[in-house]
């Protein structure tokens, strides 16, 4: 009686079971046909879709301009600095400073390189009478002036030297020739220059051809004893007011013949 009981009960739990299991199988059949069509609809889809862009997918590659984002203004590109660049030289550039330093050196002008050449000295003293003689820079006169101290009392003037003419008595040629006694002065002299004849306290004579056409001031200053003559009828305009500043006697107008 029990297992009857025992088998029905079995048999109603079995009955009650079946309509579960039989749901359960359809559940899991339909699962594996869900499962079917997402995978399936997945593989579409990645095969159809782009792929999500990486990071480095975004960085352009060498020689690609990176295009601005929508929205995004361009940015000019800073021009390129004036001068060499501070991480180091520019190609081509020398950076050897020995070599700008023996440039600079070659640069230099070497001693006596720019120098301008002293004008050669033409100067002769005549040793039988004591003047020195001084050439002209063209060579077409000659200056005059006395080597100190002087061979003699008596000085005569010459026209002329070693066939060239000489017009000038240079500045201070007899300045301070105390001894100087007489000097004579001939034709063809144009010029007695400033402090001549400055303190020849014992000059007495001096006769002033007509071709002296300047004299410089001080010519005669304190020549006490000095008395002058000259061949010219009068002072002429390029004497200097003070030749004469101690209004030594002046005779114009002055004859050899006398």
């Amino acid at each position: 009686m029990k297992k009857r009981r025992f088998l029905a009960l079995l048999l109603a739990l079995c009955m009650l079971a079946l309509p579960v299991l039989t749901a359960c199988d359809g559940l899991g059949n339909l699962g594996d046909e869900i499962d079917k069509l997402l995978g399936s609809g997945s593989d579409g889809e990645e095969s159809s879709a782009e792929p999500t862009p990486t990071p480095e997918d975004e960085k352009p590659k060498p020689g690609e301009e990176e295009k601005p984002k929508p929205g995004e203004e361009e940015k000019p590109t800073p021009p390129d600095p004036v001068g060499p660049s501070p991480e180091g030289p520019l190609p081509g550039e020398n950076t050897d400073s020995s070599t700008d330093e023996s440039e600079k050196e070659d640069e230099k002008p070497k001693p006596g390189e720019n120098e301008k050449p002293k004008p050669e000295d033409k100067s002769e003293i005549d040793e039988a009478t004591g003047l020195k003689y001084t050439l002209s820079p063209k060579g077409d006169f000659y200056n005059v002036t006395a080597v100190k101290p002087l061979k003699s009392t008596h000085i005569v003037i010459p026209s002329e030297y070693k066939g060239v003419p000489v017009t000038t008595i240079e500045k201070n040629a007899f300045s301070g020739c105390t001894d100087l006694q007489s000097i004579a002065l001939s034709e063809g002299l144009t010029h007695i220059s400033a402090f001549a004849f400055y303190k020849c306290s014992s000059l007495n004579t001096i006769v002033i051809p007509s071709s002296v056409a300047v004299i410089g001031s001080y010519a005669f200053d304190g020549c006490e004893s000095l008395n002058i003559y000259c061949l010219a009828d009068s002072q002429p305009q390029k004497w200097d007011k003070k030749w004469n500043p101690d209004n030594l006697p002046v005779t114009w107008d002055f004859s050899c013949e006398h």
